[in-house]
């Protein structure tokens, strides 16, 4: 089978060609390793290369699926740096979910550039270089998981792994043109990754397609249904009161996914986030204050160690009071008691994932601007998936988010299958 033809399987097809012996493992490794070294230098999504493939690999539901791991968890062997100029220390094991991945047989391909200590959304990073778009490589890939998602849409890697606080693993998935899960608050573990905030850090992944997605997900779920198994319902549909903050090409991707719903026969009906924009002032106060404290000791020691964005976060994050901490915490209790209540209303949300196409690296966005549709569900600790759409007319993709209720990523997967099935194929980037 030649380079290519391996590159362009799909996971379901790797794991068959592995069960039939049409491919060996080691030979999977091989050309996702040339891939890396050919298109590496361009998009700069890796910072460590695995230049040789494991002695053994284990025989399980992902027998040589190759999978990138963003820099902020533990690998054995690697230093993790979290994309920091002083972090070094080599882990004696792997974090949970990395050893997970590599019991289901998977194949580690190196680790992949983040945004420093995953405290933003572009993956511009100062002491390792940014991400480039592989859509365009003049613009931001997003963040934090940025490295992961332009690996996986670069096709060096059929799996990323990645983290996501206010949107880090949803955000580039947007951008780049993949999918992006984050699961529910506490599914998958946070042992072994370098924490932002502990209240709204999330483990996900990033893949091709909803159905790449569903095979890697069923190592946590076997439960996971066929999407023939959904039947239509209600979704709630975010779009006329956040409107404003839309460019031309999201405004039109929504349009469009929303008839892609409609034909599925589901129910749609407008709605609003509850308590959207006191509650994106809370999480940024939980998240700053929890990261402040994470990185005390070392901002005393390191402070110009630091990138200038990030350690103003940082000190911003020593200014908040414990009266401003509690009443962030009492609010995410009031957010969550009303999602509740939406959900007695509704069976899905749906909204845009980012409110913008992809910046230039040039000119990258705020924080604020690319995280506001996404964090929401961080705060609340819903789960939530984006879809990429390439709207008709236009040359970079946008991101459909669709939000379940907690726990219910085997719905949520099938109901973006159903989804992907209806929108049809999805190209690769040119760049």
């Amino acid at each position: 089978m030649m380079k290519a033809d391996i590159t362009n399987l799909s996971l379901r097809e790797i794991l068959d060609a592995v069960g039939e012996k049409e491919l060996s493992v080691n030979e999977i490794f091989t050309v996702y390793h040339e891939q890396i070294v050919d298109r590496n230098p361009v998009l700069n999504a890796f910072t460590v290369i695995e230049p040789v493939p494991p002695v053994e690999v284990r025989m399980g539901p992902l027998s040589g699926i190759p999978v990138a791991i963003k820099d902020i968890f533990d690998v054995e062997g690697y230093p993790t740096t979290a994309g920091s100029a002083f972090l070094e220390e080599i882990p004696k094991a792997d974090a949970v979910v990395v050893a997970q991945l590599r019991e289901a047989g998977c194949l580690v391909m190196g680790k992949t550039n983040t945004h420093e200590f995953a405290m933003g959304a572009t993956t511009i990073n100062p002491h390792f270089g940014a991400t480039r778009n592989p859509w365009d490589t003049e613009r931001i890939a997003g963040g934090s998981s940025g490295g992961s998602a332009a690996a996986v849409a670069a096709g060096m890697a059929i799996v990323g792994l990645g983290s996501d606080t206010a949107g880090s693993i949803r955000i580039p998935a947007a951008l780049c043109g993949v999918v992006g899960l984050k699961p529910t608050y506490g599914r998958l573990s946070c042992e072994g990754v370098v924490p932002l905030s502990w209240s709204l850090d999330h483990v996900g992944f990033l893949t091709k397609t909803v159905t790449d997605m569903t095979e890697v997900f069923r190592v946590w779920d076997p439960n996971v249904l066929d999407s023939s198994r959904l039947s239509p319902s209600r979704v709630g549909v975010v779009l006329s009161s956040i409107e404003s903050l839309l460019d031309d090409a999201v405004r039109q991707g929504m349009i469009e996914a929303i008839r892609m719903v409609t034909h599925l026969g589901y129910h749609t009906e407008e709605t609003v986030l509850p308590l959207w924009e006191p509650g994106l002032g809370a999480a940024f106060i939980l998240s700053r204050v929890e990261g402040a404290s994470y990185h005390h000791e070392w901002l005393e020691k390191y402070p110009e160690q630091y990138g200038t964005d990030v350690r103003i976060l940082l000190e911003a994050g020593r200014r908040f009071s414990g009266v401003d901490y509690v009443n962030s915490l009492r609010l995410r209790s009031m957010a969550m008691a009303e999602y509740q209540a939406l959900f007695e209303r509704f069976d899905f949300l749906m909204l845009p994932t980012v409110s913008i196409e992809a910046p230039l690296i040039a000119e990258p966005s705020t924080r604020n601007v690319l995280t506001q549709l996404t964090s929401p569900f961080n705060f609340s600790g819903l789960p939530a998936i984006s879809v990429p759409l390439m709207p008709q007319g236009r040359e970079l993709p946008v991101g459909i988010q669709f939000v379940a209720p907690w726990g219910q990523e085997h719905r949520l997967l099938a109901l973006a299958q159903q989804w992907e099935q209806v929108r049809g194929p999805f190209l690769s980037p040119v760049a």
